[in-house]
């Protein structure tokens, strides 16, 4: 039994690790167009935007809804960063004021 575990635990972490590695391996030998690696620079900002975007719009029953904590903390972390203030304080204070509202709220 203990040699099964084992050896699923090494099986899960093949399947864990190869997808992550083997596209890394393939494209490091192969020379992108330029205007492909300045598309691939663009998804980690979308997927966070749409990610911001699902957590302050929803949906009860087919109505959209604002957030409205959650509006106001990434406005607050937006100004802060766009003011030149660091980007781990930013959003700790716009995580702060939604938790703030939030209480204010409940």
């Amino acid at each position: 039994m203990e040699k099964q575990i084992i050896i699923t635990i090494i099986f899960m972490g093949l399947v864990t690790y190869l997808p992550r590695a083997l596209p890394g391996i393939i494209f490091s030998k192969i020379n992108l167009p330029q205007d492909f690696l300045k598309w691939l620079k663009l998804i980690p900002a979308s997927i966070l935007s749409s990610l911001i975007v699902k957590e302050i719009l929803t949906f009860k029953n087919h109505n959209p809804t604002i957030n409205l904590p959650y509006l106001l903390g990434c406005i607050l972390a937006y100004f802060l960063a766009k003011k030149g203030v660091n980007y781990i304080v930013s959003l700790g204070l716009g995580m702060f004021l939604v938790f703030l509202l939030r209480i204010i709220g409940s």
